[in-house]
């Protein structure tokens, strides 16, 4: 693909041919060379020079365009990477976050586990209270039989 650069030195290569040209058939052989000659390759000429200018214009736009499509990539980059980024920071809160819920379930388990035993050991209470209750009154029963 032609540069901006390019396309000039194209234009000035051009120019500088026709112009020869032009020169050369107007001075070695002006008795001979018609006007319309000369006024063809005039027009030839005109006609290049506006082809570079047109090969300028697009060759500008092209540019343009190039430098727009690399903005967006760039945007779409930085997209990328803050996305990335935000995606391995939700990834860190949520292997954060399982690692809380972790440790609640294990002191979920101490707490019922403790929970358990207090109820197991209730359970006992209340059997030794009526083993005591049973006992009391038997003992009452004594005292009362042996009293009469």
């Amino acid at each position: 693909m032609l540069t901006h650069m390019h396309a000039l030195a194209v234009a000035r290569f051009l120019l500088a041919i026709f112009s020869g040209s032009v020169w050369y058939c107007a001075n070695k052989a002006s008795a001979t060379v018609p006007a319309e000659m000369v006024t063809n390759l005039q027009q030839r000429l005109d006609a290049q020079v506006i082809k570079c200018q047109v090969l300028q214009n697009l060759i500008a736009q092209q540019e343009s365009k190039t430098a727009s499509i690399s903005e967006s990539h760039k945007e779409l980059q930085s997209f990328y990477e803050r996305d990335s980024t935000q995606k391995d920071n939700y990834i860190c809160a949520l292997a954060f976050k399982e690692r809380e819920i972790e440790k609640l379930d294990e002191e979920l388990l101490a707490v019922n586990a403790n929970r358990n035993a207090k109820i197991e050991e209730i359970a006992l209470l209340k059997n030794n209270e009526q083993e005591f209750q049973d006992e009391i009154e038997y003992l009452q029963d004594m005292i009362s039989a042996n009293g009469k």
